[in-house]
């Protein structure tokens, strides 16, 4: 097993109140625990400077190196040597339980003075060491006015400094305490031998697994709702977690753990995010220890220096919802089958060079058999018969003249593959309507025509993703950024056409399940086939220093190698699509080919109406023009 002991001397008074011989007892006493107990552990000793007496015995009865570390003037500097001190012997590979063992010996004057040094060195183990590192603390106190001082001081006594034995005089005996957290805080007297100092039992005596029975020990947790992840209910007026992935982890570490979690929302509603100075929601609150933990939270570099996060037990990536592809306006069809405005403006340009060229082919036609082109019509007469080859309609042509009836059959082979391609595009179209495009990517729906755009602002990484990203393309999303007041609102919003909801995959699908399937189950909302800032890890955030993360971890790791929190997931979201579908109210029709109605034929009406309308103004125009020249 791989050890650390990071040993602080913080003396600034101490060696004048030590004589020799109980300067020689507390190093015997001291080496002999570390031998003993401590033996699992990586060794890095560091004193101060006014503790020579004691430093000289120490050594030579450790056999560690001693560097020479002032404890209690400059915070930065005491942290960059106890690291630059430690990683020389940090190396090889983390104990079976996959953590390192970190034992911090301190020895100093009072308790107060115990409480400044543990802080130091608790900081400088969260910010140098990995996460999940496991802590030992071996305090000796010169001066005790009363054990309840101890006890009383949030520094010294908090579970998350637990696994801690306490060494001070006590009748002029030097004497051996265990901290016991579980289930009220003491101070348990160990026996030890006054003339060898050898404690009996001496390993699992002082220092006991804490954290494998926690007496039934209430961690309390703030989260808010989170898809499958976390639900919340109310019973009798308590807030408790319904059925979800966490809760079931909660179930597993509570039966193995004998612990028990709390359900509580952060009073602010948020997530956690870093707002004038401070962390809000309920991440702030574990920050500063007003809870125990919050679950399924996305880890980032941010987050990870104010909590501890266990192991991350899955991943999700950002996706947005909008609703599925609407039909297009049934009396466009007819413009639909050919897309695209280049094709029509070249058929166009093609009937105009047929009528064209059969008008100047039938003028030198005339010549030749002299009689007069204004026979067989005009210009205007030869661009309406090339109208009329084109759709198919007039493909008889009576002419002696070999290169006109040529290039007659050459335009009505034209016209043939034409006509049938447009009638074949037409009736597909009519009898199954074209769907609008949707955009599937955030690219694609910034250039989309009047789309929007929102999320809920729980303060959570989302939020914080596109607020504080330098990305182009994030912060031109954020700058037309709607937000609505719930998950549901903002998903009916997108079930209702033009608007996308930006959040979680996973997050959404549950959403989608439960309150966005017909009757059959198919969705009535779609998500985007693309995916941005993924994966994201999502783990549990605890109090900075919680000596328990590496049970919590344990249980992470077995869980996730046996594929269950997997399988916990198909099965919830599996319930919500059976939810969805039993209160559901509306069934989808997308069976088969729709037969023609009177919707289908929308385009006829629309072509006969306003030829009417341009039979009437021309009418018009020609009684006019006529009543002027009268």
């Amino acid at each position: 097993m791989l050890a650390v002991i990071f040993l602080s001397g913080y003396l600034n008074i101490i060696t004048s109140c030590l004589g020799v011989e109980e300067s020689d007892n507390v190093a015997e006493l001291l080496s002999n625990i570390v031998r003993n107990a401590l033996d699992d552990c990586h060794i890095l000793t560091l004193h101060s400077k006014d503790f020579e007496p004691l430093q000289s015995n120490l050594a030579g009865k450790i056999d560690v190196p001693l560097i020479s570390v002032s404890l209690g003037s400059d915070a930065v500097y005491q942290e960059n040597q106890i690291y630059s001190g430690s990683t020389r012997r940090y190396s090889g590979d983390p104990v079976e339980d996959d953590y390192w063992c970190l034992a911090v010996i301190v020895l100093v004057h009072d308790a107060m003075e115990a409480a400044d040094a543990l802080d130091v060195t608790r900081n400088t183990i969260r910010k140098n060491w990995a996460p999940g590192s496991y802590l030992k603390h071996l305090v000796y106190i010169h001066q005790v006015q009363d054990k309840d001082d101890i006890l009383l001081n949030t520094e010294l006594n908090t579970q998350y400094q637990s696994n801690t034995v306490y060494v001070f005089n006590e009748e002029e005996k030097l004497k051996v305490f265990r901290f016991q957290p579980f289930p009220q805080p003491e101070l348990v007297l160990k026996p030890y031998n006054t003339r060898t100092y050898k404690i009996k039992d001496i390993k699992s005596s002082l220092y006991p697994e804490l954290f494998r029975d926690m007496k039934g020990q209430r961690l309390d947790v703030f989260v808010l709702e989170w898809s499958t992840y976390i639900r919340l209910r109310e019973t009798g007026g308590m807030l408790e977690f319904g059925d979800c992935v966490s809760r079931r982890f909660q179930l597993t570490m509570e039966e193995q753990l004998n612990c028990r979690f709390t359900a509580n929302k952060p009073p602010d509603g948020q997530w956690g995010a870093f707002v004038n100075g401070s962390w809000t929601g309920s991440l702030g609150m574990v920050a500063r220890g007003e809870a125990d933990l919050t679950l399924d939270m996305s880890i980032t570099s941010t987050r990870n220096k104010i909590v501890d996060f266990a192991n991350a037990y899955r991943s999700d990536s950002f996706t947005f919802a909008l609703s599925r592809p609407l039909p297009l306006p049934q009396w466009q069809s007819v413009i639909r089958p050919f897309p695209g405005i280049l094709i029509w403006v070249l058929i166009v340009v093609t009937i105009l060079t047929i009528g064209v060229m059969l008008y100047l082919m039938r003028y030198i036609v005339s010549k030749r058999e002299e009689y007069s082109h204004k026979r067989n019509g005009g210009l205007g007469f030869s661009l309406f018969q090339a109208f009329r080859l084109v759709i198919g309609i007039d493909c008889k042509m009576r002419t002696s003249s070999t290169t006109l009836y040529t290039f007659f059959v050459l335009a009505c082979t034209y016209g043939f593959f034409i006509t049938n391609m447009y009638k074949s595009s037409l009736v597909a179209h009519l009898t199954q309507p074209s769907l609008s495009a949707v955009p599937n990517s955030l690219e694609e729906l910034l250039r989309a025509d009047d789309f929007s755009w929102g999320i809920v602002n729980y303060g959570a990484a989302d939020y914080d993703l596109f607020a504080s990203s330098d990305l182009k393309i994030y912060k031109e999303i954020f700058a037309e950024m709607e937000y609505c007041e719930s998950s549901l609102s903002c998903m009916e919003r997108a079930a209702d056409g033009r608007f996308a909801y930006i959040s979680w995959m996973v997050y959404q699908q549950d959403i989608i399940a439960k309150h966005f399937v017909d009757t059959n189950g198919k969705k009535l909302v779609v998500q985007a086939r693309d995916v941005f800032n993924s994966p994201a890890s999502e783990g549990w955030a605890l109090k900075p220093g919680a000596p328990y993360i590496h049970q919590f971890n344990n249980i992470f790791y077995r869980l996730m190698q046996a594929g269950i929190p997997d399988k916990w997931q198909k099965e919830l979201l599996s319930e919500s699509v059976n939810e969805g579908r039993k209160n559901a109210k509306t069934t989808l029709d997308e069976g088969g080919i729709n037969k023609l109605t009177l919707y289908h034929l929308q385009p006829a009406f629309v072509i006969g109406v306003g030829g009417m309308i341009l039979s009437s103004i021309t009418l018009v125009a020609e009684l006019l023009y006529g009543f002027n020249s009268t």
